[in-house]
């Protein structure tokens, strides 16, 4: 009997959630032969199988979280892999320490009413405790009789005669799984960082400019934006650099993160050594990420590395906004919507301009308000000036 463990899935990441089963306990299976889906705080994976044979057991339902390390099914084999250890998929790695496991089934009597030999994880355990359910009486929808969450909240439900609509109220929550329980943890992290944040008006005229002399339409205006923004990164370094481990890492490389909205929720693929490229690769990089984020068909690691982050809103068609850090990034631009307003010039005269509104967001435990305004005028400057920009066009 040969038992596979969640692998680690990517940079940083404890778990995973399961969306489906591609095969059914009893199937016969192939060495590759995709068998779940999970989804983890940064994309969703299809997993292999490394073994062949017929799949023996499945150790979490669909809408349960697996630890890294924990048990994720076994396979009778036809064919098993020499040496004890389980086996690593090619492109995921060990975990740099020991596997955080989640045990499948804790059969165990408290003595106290929580009943005795029950299956069920530690944290359904914990669920039902505070919802005052008593495990022994259900009946586990699980893998070989294990009680799951949805079980334990079924259970929790008052049996009355409530009508129709006090049910459907009931029935409108939802718990937070995949990707959006991931984002929600980062937002309320980002609550410890004292950030500050700096913005201007920019005039986009010669950005426009140059744009319009361009023959490719993967160089769009935040992509010619974004360049400027990488040569800015080059120049005030400060800004390009990563938290981590309490340890602060600058580094002569941009790895540039662009925010990207997709339907499982904001996306941040990463754009490495974008200091290498000129204004058409990193358009076509730009647009290449972008749409396999909104497709879901990035790996974990397309999404992590990077050490500055920039997000768009000015696709929606607002001007302007707060954007919220990425840790461990200590900073973040946001870009509004060009639009024409009047602007005076810096001969005294009126005249309409295309304007963007630029806001840099920092980490103030590393950067004074100097660094961070010198970089947001830097970019404004090239955005104004088409023959400045011209000359940063390629590395």
């Amino acid at each position: 009997m040969a038992r596979f463990d969640l692998p680690d899935l990517g940079e940083g990441l404890e778990d995973a959630e399961v969306v489906r089963w591609l095969v059914e306990v009893g199937d016969n299976v192939a060495i590759d032969q995709p068998i779940v889906e999970v989804e983890t705080a940064k994309a969703t994976v299809v997993i292999p199988s490394p073994y062949a044979g017929q799949v023996a057991s499945v150790f979490a339902a669909a809408g349960e979280i697996v630890d890294v390390g924990a048990p994720l099914f076994s396979v009778d084999e036809d064919h098993t892999s020499s040496g004890d250890d389980p086996p690593v998929l090619v492109g995921y790695g060990r975990s740099a320490g020991p596997a955080r496991r989640r045990p499948r089934v804790t059969p165990a009597s408290t003595g106290e009413g929580w009943g005795a030999a029950v299956l069920a994880k530690p944290a359904i355990r914990k669920l039902a405790k505070d919802l005052g359910v008593d495990l022994a009486g259900i009946q586990g929808s699980g893998p070989g009789g294990s009680i799951t969450r949805s079980d334990v909240e079924t259970a929790a439900q008052p049996a009355t005669d409530q009508s129709t609509d006090d049910l459907d109220d009931q029935a409108a929550g939802s718990r937070l799984t995949g990707t959006r329980r991931a984002i929600a943890a980062a937002m309320e992290k980002t609550l410890s960082i004292p950030d500050a944040a700096a913005w201007l008006t920019a005039d986009a005229s010669g950005l426009l400019e140059i744009r319009s002399d361009i023959n490719d339409n993967s160089v769009t205006p935040f992509a010619l934006a974004m360049r400027i923004v990488v040569a800015g990164l080059v120049r005030f370094p400060g800004l390009n650099a990563r938290f981590t481990d309490d340890r602060l890492f600058e580094s002569s490389e941009v790895h540039l993160g662009i925010a990207t909205q997709t339907e499982r929720g904001l996306l941040v693929p990463v754009i490495a050594n974008a200091q290498t490229m000129g204004a058409i690769a990193l358009g076509r990089q730009i647009a290449s990420v972008a749409a396999q984020a909104r497709a879901g068909s990035l790996t974990p690691s397309a999404l992590s590395g990077s050490t500055f982050t920039a997000t768009n809103y000015g696709a929606f068609g607002v001007h302007g906004g707060h954007p919220i850090l990425n840790p461990p990034n200590i900073a973040i631009l946001g870009l509004g919507l060009i639009a024409n307003r009047p602007w005076v010039t810096d001969g005294g005269d009126i005249g309409i301009r295309p304007m963007i509104e630029l806001t840099i967001v920092f980490d103030h435990r590393f950067n004074d308000g100097s660094t961070p305004s010198s970089f947001l005028r830097y970019v404004a400057d090239v955005m104004a000036d088409a023959a400045a920009l011209r000359e940063i066009l390629e590395p």
